[in-house]
C-alpha cells in the first residue's frame, strides 16, 4: 500500500476525535487517496482491487446477509459481498464495508453490532456510501442538466440513479441530505408502487440476474498465468477456480488465455 494511502487511511482513523467533520474528512479521503471520478460506482470495484490491493471475493449469501469485510496483519484487506444484489446494490454495499475498513480500530464489534439493526457506525457507513458514490459537486452539477426549471421530477431520480450506477433511493436521500428535497417529498415518492415499476421499467439492467465473477480478476489472471507457464498444475489450478477439471480449456480460453496466442505473446 502507497504512503499516500496509509496517510489518508490513518488521517480518517483520528477523525472522530479530531476537529474536522467526519464527512469532510471522508470526501478528502475519497478524492484524494481513491480518485474515483465523478462516477464513482463506475470505479470503486477497480481501485480497491489494483490499487489499495484489498481482496474482494462475491458470494452468493443468506437473505438479509449483504457484505463483512476483515483487517488481518498477514493477509491484509478481505471484503465479501453478497452475489445476489443488484449492481447498484453491490456498489453501495462495497463503499458501506470501505468504512469499516478505514475505520477498522475505531470502533470495537459491540459498536457496530451483528447487523440486526442499525447501529451508530452503521449509520456512519451508510452516510459515507452514499457521500462516496454521490459527490456533492457532480451530483448537482448533474441535477441542474437533468432537471427542468429547477423541478426535480420522479423521472429525474431515475436519471440521476441511472448515471451514477446507484439506487433510486440512495438518490433521493442524498438529495434530502443536501437540501435538495424534503423528507417528507422523498418518502411520497418510496411509497408510491407506481415509481416502483417505473424505475424497474427504466432501468431493466440493474435488476437482472447477471452475477459477479466469484473471484478478483487479478487472481484469476494470475491463476491462469501460473497455469500457462506451468508454475502450478491443472488439478492446483482446478482447486483454486473450483473448477472441474474438465473444464480448464474452456474456461482459459474464455479468459483469453489461448495456448499457442499466450506462448507467442509471453516469449516477446
Amino acid at each position: 500500500m502507497s504512503r499516500k494511502i496509509m496517510i489518508g487511511m490513518i488521517f480518517l482513523s483520528t477523525a472522530l476525535n479530531g476537529p474536522i467533520n467526519l464527512a469532510l474528512k471522508f470526501i478528502i479521503f475519497s478524492t484524494w487517496v481513491l480518485d474515483l471520478g465523478s462516477r464513482p460506482s463506475f470505479n470503486l470495484l477497480n481501485v480497491l482491487e489494483n490499487k489499495l490491493r484489498f481482496k474482494i471475493l462475491h458470494l452468493s449469501l443468506r437473505m438479509g446477509v449483504s457484505g463483512a469485510s476483515v483487517v488481518d496483519n498477514t493477509m491484509g484487506v478481505g471484503i465479501l459481498i453478497n452475489a445476489k444484489g443488484a449492481p447498484w446494490r453491490r456498489n453501495f454495499d462495497l463503499a458501506h464495508e470501505l468504512f469499516h475498513i478505514i475505520t477498522w480500530d475505531v470502533f470495537s464489534p459491540e459498536e457496530i453490532g451483528n447487523g440486526t439493526i442499525k447501529t451508530r457506525p452503521e449509520q456512519y457507513a451508510d452516510s459515507f456510501a452514499s457521500s462516496l458514490l454521490l459527490p456533492e459537486a457532480h451530483l448537482i452539477d448533474t441535477l441542474k442538466e437533468t432537471a427542468t426549471d429547477n423541478e426535480i421530477r420522479v423521472i429525474d431520480t431515475i436519471e440521476l440513479a441511472k448515471e451514477f450506477d446507484v439506487s433510486t433511493e440512495a438518490i433521493l436521500w442524498r438529495l434530502v441530505n443536501l437540501k435538495k428535497l424534503k423528507k417528507s417529498q422523498a418518502l411520497k415518492v418510496l411509497d408510491n408502487p407506481k415509481f416502483r415499476d417505473l424505475d424497474r421499467n427504466m432501468r431493466p439492467k440493474l435488476y437482472n440476474s447477471d452475477r459477479p465473477p466469484k473471484f478478483p480478476s487479478k487472481f484469476t489472471f494470475l491463476a491462469c498465468r501460473c497455469l500457462m507457464e506451468s508454475k502450478i498444475s491443472r488439478g492446483t489450478f482446478a482447486a483454486y477456480l473450483e473448477i472441474d477439471r474438465a473444464e480448464i480449456d474452456d474456461y482459459l480460453e474464455a479468459a483469453g488465455f489461448v495456448e499457442g496466442n499466450y506462448a507467442k505473446i509471453a516469449a516477446a
